[in-house]
């Protein structure tokens, strides 16, 4: 519950009113938004993860992309990068991303994605 009541209170500090969020213990958090509730002047993801690609590193698959991802052009992650979002049809794909990265290798993400209720 604790880090429940950390995390809502990142989000309402830094104003990023997403749907849902993926919590990161490396800080590095990626803010969901469905298509209706888009942030205006997002970044294009700078490291070339594309949707229905898979995103690589030298050469390594890493995952899957099945989401729209992009970075927030002001707000930082605890991690001092941009802010990850993610654009998402709905929440469905979005806890398939995660399952996805979960599946190749990640081990920093929380399993469930977290509604923000906004």
């Amino acid at each position: 519950m604790r880090s429940i009541i950390k995390y809502l209170t990142e989000v309402i500090n830094r104003n990023i009113k997403s749907d849902a969020v993926v919590i990161s213990k490396k800080g590095d958090y990626k803010y969901i938004f469905l298509k209706s509730n888009r942030p205006t002047n997002l970044l294009p993801d700078p490291r070339g993860r594309i949707k229905g690609q898979m995103y690589t590193k030298k050469n390594r698959k890493i995952y899957p992309v099945i989401v729209d991802m992009f970075e927030h052009p002001k707000i930082k992650s605890k991690d001092g990068d941009l802010a990850d979002i993610w654009i998402v049809d709905d929440l469905k794909q979005a806890q398939d991303q995660v399952d996805l990265m979960i599946k190749y290798g990640a081990k920093q993400f929380k399993r469930k994605i977290q509604i923000t209720n906004y």
